[in-house]
This record gives structure tokens, C-alpha cells and sequence, in this order.
């Protein structure tokens, strides 16, 4: 059963109308025909002798096999240069023809292996041998191994003499050489194609890991913005006009308080003036206690005076203050626009 199911899967590696589900299917040739123009179209260019709408019996399935059967032969000796193995008598034919026989089918498929792996497109071919499940590789490689050779058909090795020193070649054992060539390179590629799909993997993790971080600083983004837009609608509309009005206030309080300096420093020349003029009064023994008072009071006037002005720098400063912290403000709101 396995070699039955391998040969299929092999078939139907071929670019086939329809895939072929049993060897009954292959009974009529027609199919292997197809394969066999598709290995070499230059070389197999007759038709079956029997169409397809003739091959309900089995004597016409026989007589497109034994057409096919006689090309075959004659392409691998013609145009593979290669020693015929697994004979075919008639009497396989026909248990082909008459039973899909899997045994004979067997030994015909040899010959077919042995056109497509010795064609002039054999890498394509091997390829596709490749290709199929570890088992049917296995069963296709122990068919082309089996040794049954032709040395029974047209006489090849008529007239070899057991002293003769002529060497026939083994195709056999080239044929396996050239076997365990192609399973070495499949395995390589298998290997290659897992540290392919391994490094594909970790490119992926890498690019989710990637796009998740991408994500995160999106969504901070998108949070930083959206904060920016509300303190620039919120503080924008309402901050800014109590800045704007704030800064007018500063700005007058700024010109009051230069206005204020300069009526202390006069008050501060005339309270000295005073204060001179209240001394000598005092060491004058001639000046009236009237005048003395009076100076006094005068005094005591620009005093009180003066400690308002003292007052009101006081309040000046702290509106200093309040202006270099509205400052403060407005360079973080310049920041977050």
C-alpha cells in the first residue's frame, strides 16, 4: 500500500487535469503519456493509439502500454544513454491493463523514474521527488534501488564472455549515487528552511515586541496632547486674559512704586532739612517754644508721611513677587504649547 500511495503523490505532482485518486486511473496509459510529454515534449510526440473514449476493455489499455512501454525503453537507451533496468514482458502489460496491478505497475514506474531522473529537465524532476512526505520519498528511493536489471532484453550483454575483461556499467549504483546526492541536498534545504522559519519567528517577536512599545508611546502621546489641549483651552482662554490683566496691574504697580522712590527720596531731604532746622531751634536759646512746637508737629506730619510711603513700597514688593511667580506660570505654559 505505501508504494501504491507514493506513486500517486508523485503523479499528481505532475500538472494534471484532475488528481488521480487510484492506479485504475493510470490503467489506460493515457495519464503516464502525459507525464512522459511533460519530461521530454520533443521526444514524445506521437499520440496512443487508442483514445480515451476506447479504452473501456482491456486489450486497448494493453495496446496504449505497450506503446508506451516501447517508447519509454527507447528514449532511456536513445536520449539518457542509460542501461535499461526492470524488464517488462507482455504478460505485465496486460495484468496492468486488466487488473491495475500493483506490482507491475512497480516495474513500469521504474522505467518512468528513470526517463524523468536521466531527462534534460532531471533537476525540476528531483525537485518534485523532494517534495513529498518522508514516507513516499523513502518508498520511491527503495523502488529506484531495486535491482532488476534488462540483461535479459535485446541481448545487451549477448557475447560477454565469462574471461572477458568488458565493464558494463552499473546504472543501479549510479542511480543510487545520485539519490543519496539529492536526499543530502534535500535534508540541507530542510535545515535551511527551518533556521529560515526560526529567524522569521524571532523577527516576528522582535517586531511585536516593537510595536507594542510603539504602542505605549502612542497612547503617552496621545495622553501628553490631549493635556496640552485642555490646559491650552482651559488656561489659554481664562489664564490668559488673567495674565494679560495681571501684567497691566504689574506693570502700573511698577511706575507707582518708581513714583513712590522718588517723593521718599524728596520726603527723606526735607524730613533732614527738618530735622536740622528743629536742632537748631532747640540750641538757640532765643527761639520761641511756639516755634519749636510747631517745627515739631511739622515733623511728626512728614513722619506719617513717610511711614504711608513705607507702606505702600511694602505692597510693591510683594506684587514683585507675585509678578516673577505669574512669570514662572506663563514659561511653564510657553513649555507645554
Amino acid at each position: 500500500m505505501g508504494i501504491e500511495v507514493a506513486l500517486l503523490e508523485w503523479v499528481n505532482t505532475f500538472a494534471l487535469a484532475e488528481d488521480v485518486k487510484s492506479l485504475n486511473e493510470l490503467a489506460d496509459a493515457h495519464i503516464l503519456w502525459d507525464i512522459l510529454r511533460d519530461v521530454d515534449p520533443t521526444y514524445f510526440t506521437s499520440s496512443l493509439p487508442e483514445g480515451r473514449g476506447n479504452t473501456a476493455k482491456w486489450i486497448p489499455r494493453c495496446e496504449n502500454l505497450k506503446h508506451l512501454h516501447k517508447a519509454l525503453a527507447a528514449y532511456i537507451s536513445e536520449e539518457c544513454d542509460q542501461v535499461l533496468f526492470a524488464p517488462r514482458a507482455e504478460e505485465g502489460l496486460t495484468d496492468i491493463a486488466q487488473h491495475a496491478s500493483v506490482p507491475e505497475f512497480r516495474k513500469l514506474f521504474q522505467l518512468v523514474l528513470q526517463a524523468t531522473i536521466y531527462s534534460p529537465n532531471q533537476q525540476e524532476y528531483i525537485l518534485k521527488m523532494t517534495s513529498l512526505t518522508p514516507d513516499s520519498q523513502q518508498s520511491l528511493k527503495e523502488l529506484i534501488e531495486d535491482r532488476e536489471y534488462v540483461d535479459e532484453v535485446d541481448g545487451q550483454q549477448d557475447g560477454v564472455s565469462e574471461g572477458s575483461t568488458t565493464f558494463v556499467a552499473d546504472p543501479q549504483l549510479e542511480l543510487e549515487e545520485r539519490f543519496a546526492k539529492i536526499m543530502a541536498h534535500n535534508e540541507r534545504l530542510l535545515q535551511n528552511r527551518k533556521d529560515m522559519e526560526e529567524e522569521i519567528r524571532s523577527r516576528d517577536d522582535r517586531l511585536n515586541r516593537l510595536q507594542d512599545n510603539n504602542a505605549v508611546m502612542q497612547e503617552k502621546l496621545s495622553k501628553a496632547e490631549d493635556l496640552m489641549q485642555m490646559h491650552g483651552s482651559v488656561n489659554g482662554g481664562r489664564d490668559g486674559a488673567s495674565l494679560k490683566e495681571l501684567e497691566s496691574k504689574i506693570k502700573q504697580q511698577e511706575n507707582d512704586f518708581a513714583d513712590q522712590e522718588n517723593r521718599m527720596a524728596k520726603q527723606a531731604k526735607k524730613t533732614d532739612a527738618l530735622q536740622r532746622k528743629i536742632d537748631n531751634l532747640e540750641r538757640s536759646s532765643n527761639s520761641s517754644a511756639k516755634k519749636a512746637q510747631e517745627a515739631r508737629d511739622e515733623l511728626d506730619e512728614v513722619k506719617r508721611e513717610r511711614d504711608s510711603l513705607a507702606k505702600k513700597a511694602n505692597m510693591v514688593d510683594k506684587l514683585k513677587q507675585q509678578q516673577q511667580t505669574s512669570n514662572g506660570l506663563k514659561r511653564e505654559l510657553d513649555t507645554l504649547r
